[in-house]
């Protein structure tokens, strides 16, 4: 039943569009050459192309519409099929629709195509397929196109799928008449369609994509400041009579090119050559543009320089660690310290705690000016608040009680102080960086008439100051 509905549905549509010929140019006819891969899809290769089935194809095409073609194919072709069938003949007809992409004036016109078909297969036997196909047609001349095409044909009857390839001629019938002209719509008139035309209301040019420019500076007018003068990218389009790519509103010499506010400055110095006193030689504002004596060369004049011979950010002096103190002022000119009154870094308060702790805590053998092992640890601490400030040195100051001889107290202390002093220098403290003070009992802190004075006045004294 269905066999026989299909067949009824080709053959009506070959008659209908057989008898919808006119003598206008949308008949055509094409011819040609087919190969058929049974293999790819029964069990075999691709590339078995020697077992591929050929033959050929008449087809008649009626153009419906710009985008729409009915055919009617008709194909004689000789098949193998792998393991079951060799050099079997078989006819066809389709009934395809065909969706080509087509524009007035194209030579190259791709499309796709899908219908039905039906084969009778030695005369005897009719199956019925279903074509989907992708091509190209190519025109050349009035009245020819070579025609190719590639597609898969599924068949209602089992092992029958197979992909086909042709190539031919195709011809088109009736007179040669004029492309019809399409209307455009293009409410501003300027040639440009509006659903391409960035500005529909407004004439405009294609440059701009429909948009005008009024000046015909190469501009568009919406990013154009002087869309009614000719002017220059570099101006957004205002005019720049000296091409120094300062507009002539805003340039200060607008007939001679400069670049500073459009005026010339050929000594580089901020000062336009009008200004200049010496247009030549670079110089501050402050001196009219001429240049003063600067030894040091770094922008501060002899005359305002408080280290003419130094180069220097600060009234003309150096400061080498950047903490915004002149070197010539900095007492620690090497350790930046921007928060401090004189440029060396303030001693915090856990260390000054630790020195205070060593005055009383590093001891002596009685009477002697020899260490004891309990003072180690204390002079450790304090060679470790050294290393922190880089830029200070440290002060170890010897004092005694007023027991004996005073000039044996002043040596006893110089001895004790200079105790210290070597077992820093043992730990890798600089020398250079330790003042070695004896006081002897000359400056007391506590009553020398009791005992707990006078242990008091026996004392090493640590002082860290700026180098």
């Amino acid at each position: 039943m269905i066999r026989t509905l299909l067949s009824c549905l080709i053959l009506f549509c070959s008659i209908q569009f057989t008898f919808a010929q006119t003598p206008d140019r949308p008949n055509a006819f094409t011819g040609k050459r087919l190969w058929s891969d049974h293999q790819t899809t029964n069990g075999g290769s691709f590339t078995n192309f020697g077992d591929y089935g050929s033959g050929f194809e008449l087809a008649y095409l009626r153009n419906l519409g710009q985008y729409f073609n009915f055919g009617v194919p008709t194909q004689l072709m000789v098949i193998d099929v792998p393991d079951e069938l060799d050099n079997l003949t078989t006819f066809g007809i389709d009934a395809i629709g065909q969706f080509q992409l087509y524009r007035p004036g194209s030579r190259v016109i791709p499309y796709v195509s899908t219908g039905v078909g039906g084969v009778l297969e030695s005369w005897e036997n009719l199956s019925f397929q279903l074509p989907i196909n992708l091509g190209v047609n190519i025109r050349f001349g009035d009245h020819a196109f070579v025609n190719t095409q590639a597609g898969f044909r599924k068949s209602l009857d089992g092992d029958r799928d197979h992909f086909q390839y042709g190539i031919g001629l195709g011809f088109y019938l009736g007179k040669v008449e004029p492309e019809k002209e399409v209307k455009i719509r293009d409410k501003d008139g300027d040639g440009i369609e509006d659903f391409v035309d960035n500005c529909p209301e407004i004439s405009g040019v294609a440059a701009f994509k429909g948009c005008p420019d009024s000046d015909a500076d190469g501009i568009e007018d919406r990013n154009d400041i002087c869309p009614d003068v000719p002017g220059t990218k570099e101006t957004n389009g205002c005019p720049d009579a000296d091409r120094d790519t300062f507009a002539d509103d805003v340039d200060d010499c607008p007939d001679v090119p400069g670049t500073l506010n459009g005026c010339p400055d050929d000594d580089q110095d901020l000062i336009a050559n009008q200004d200049d006193k010496c247009p030549n030689e670079a110089g501050p504002a402050s001196n009219q543009g001429c240049p003063v004596e600067d030894r040091d060369g770094d922008g501060v004049p002899d005359s305002e320089d408080q280290c003419p011979d130094a180069a220097g950010p600060l009234n003309g002096c150096p400061d080498g660690d950047n903490d915004g103190f002149a070197d010539n002022i900095d007492r620690c000119p090497e350790t930046a310290a921007p928060l401090s009154k004189d440029g060396c870094p303030e001693i915090r308060k856990e260390d000054k705690e630790v020195l205070d702790y060593a005055v009383q805590a590093v001891q002596f053998e009685f009477s002697k000016a020899k260490l004891k092992p309990v003072s180690f640890p204390v002079l450790d601490q304090v060679k470790a608040v050294l290393d922190k400030y880089p830029g200070y040195q440290l002060q170890i100051s010897g004092h005694t009680d007023s027991i004996g001889d005073a000039a044996a107290n002043e040596a006893l202390s110089i001895k004790r102080a200079n105790s210290c002093y070597l077992y820093l220098v043992s730990k890798g403290v600089d020398a250079n960086r330790l003042i070695v003070k004896g006081f002897g009992e000359s400056q007391p802190i506590a009553d020398n008439n009791t005992e707990e004075g006078r242990s008091l006045n026996r004392r090493v004294e640590f002082l860290v100051l700026p180098k």
